[in-house]
């Protein structure tokens, strides 16, 4: 039986000769050779695209779209000073390719085999960060739709990784970041979920620290749409959390605590890597107090610990302030005199001045830490929290008033808890101990 869509191949082969074309007599003789047409019937088709006669160059490329993957070679390489033979060839090649590119998705998705590298270029790399489940394969869609070009440069590091082509994806990302954000700061116009998908598979081959470029917008990119609406989603969550964590440890230093941030509160265990390189005194208060949360969180007891004991001494303040500059209200609220605002702290010996001073220093945050990796109880020593923080522990949980004996009694008390966390970091490095018990702290 003869393939209806044989036929209707051949009537457009047909309706090019009619216009003009010079084919073969045999083009239509046989089902098999209409789908294997020769590069020069191929080329003779390209040519008539350059046809003064309009109905010819309509017939032309109408044949070309129905050749499909066998005219795509001639198309690509087409150089041609006619705008519009260029701009036909342009039109056919990239509804071709779209065609290519749904059947192949189709298959992609139904088949648990590997995808064509030249037609799902970087899937290898991609998928060894996100996985392959259905919904990662989907985000890898999209990327392709608007990033293809840039997936393309992906595939060629990931078969020959050398030092230019990884200078070149750099380039690229860096400028594919610049780009976006510009459409964005100054010409209102959200990336793409894709394009976001795109810049951190870039950063994920970046070695040592990302540019300025792509930390600006990936950090920006976790506060605003696309990215807000599926990073918690069943779906799409689980892959661009597993690029999101691959990116976080080569933030440059410029937005360390907001990478640091971010790290907490999608629980990105690689942020242990980053907080690793900024609990030291070289780096501002915010930022420090973050990185020690960060370990707090991801970090272990053997590599962690004993940095953190380190910072017991360590008096440098992270945050001060006034109870007043939270309870304050709109004027047209009025709360009855027997109903006040309840200061924002736990147990206490007192309720505390509203216009009393609150501190809490990187020796605070840094027992608290340690009690976290030990999981001690932090009311040995701090307030309980109205509302449980996000993560971790806050400021209210911390702080203490700024008093001489509000100070006195806390140093008291990291000096008692530092003598007990040194012998627990010292027994650990000499016995190995891989999981004490709360005794021994």
């Amino acid at each position: 039986m003869t393939n209806p869509s044989a036929i209707h191949l051949c009537s457009l082969f047909r309706s090019a000769l009619l216009a003009g074309v010079v084919l073969s007599q045999s083009w239509c003789a046989s089902e098999t050779y209409a789908q294997n047409a020769s590069d020069q019937e191929v080329k003779a088709l390209i040519e008539q695209l350059h046809s003064p006669i309009f109905k010819e160059r309509e017939a032309a490329t109408e044949a070309l779209l129905a050749l499909g993957t066998q005219s795509v070679a001639s198309l690509r390489v087409l150089e041609s000073e006619n705008l519009e033979a260029k701009t036909r060839a342009d039109a056919i090649l990239k509804k071709i390719e779209e065609t290519i590119f749904k059947d192949a998705a189709r298959q992609f998705l139904r088949k648990g085999a590997e995808p064509d590298p030249d037609i799902m270029p970087s899937w290898r790399h991609y998928s060894s960060i996100a996985g392959k489940s259905r919904s990662a394969k989907l985000l890898f869609l999209d990327m392709l739709k608007v990033q293809r070009e840039f997936a393309k440069l992906i595939e060629l590091h990931t078969e020959n990784p050398t030092k230019e082509n990884t200078a070149q994806v750099r380039t690229a990302t860096e400028e594919l970041a610049a780009e976006l954000t510009f459409l964005r700061t100054r010409k209102a116009i959200l990336p793409e979920l894709g394009d976001v998908v795109a810049v951190l598979m870039g950063a994920s081959l970046l070695e040592g620290q990302a540019p300025v470029p792509v930390n600006e917008f990936l950090v920006i990119s976790n506060y605003t749409i696309p990215v807000t609406k599926h990073i918690d989603s069943r779906g799409y969550g689980q892959a661009l959390k597993s690029l999101f964590a691959m990116w976080i440890p080569k933030i440059h230093e410029s937005r360390a605590a907001d990478a640091l941030r971010i790290a907490l509160h999608y629980k990105y265990s690689t942020g242990a890597e980053l907080a690793r390189r900024f609990v030291t005194e070289n780096y501002d208060a915010r930022t420090r107090e973050r990185a020690i949360q960060c370990l707090a969180e991801f970090g272990n007891e053997k590599t962690d610990l004993p940095r953190l004991i380190k910072l017991l001494d360590d008096g440098q303040i992270c945050d001060q302030f006034a109870l007043n500059q939270f309870l304050r209200l709109p004027n047209d609220i009025r709360v009855p005199e027997e109903n006040p605002p309840r200061a924002p702290f736990g147990k206490q010996d007192g309720a505390p001045d509203p216009n009393a001073r609150f501190e809490y220093r990187i020796q605070d945050v840094a027992l608290a830490a340690c009690m976290m990796l030990l999981e001690e109880d932090l009311e040995q020593v701090f307030q309980r929290p109205l509302v449980p923080p996000a993560y971790g522990f806050g400021r209210f949980q911390l702080a203490i008033q700024a008093t001489a004996e509000a100070r006195k009694k806390r140093s008291e008390q990291i000096s008692a808890w530092k003598s007990k966390l040194n012998k627990r970091a010292n027994n650990s490095s000499a016995h190995s101990v891989s999981d004490p018990t709360p005794n021994d702290a």
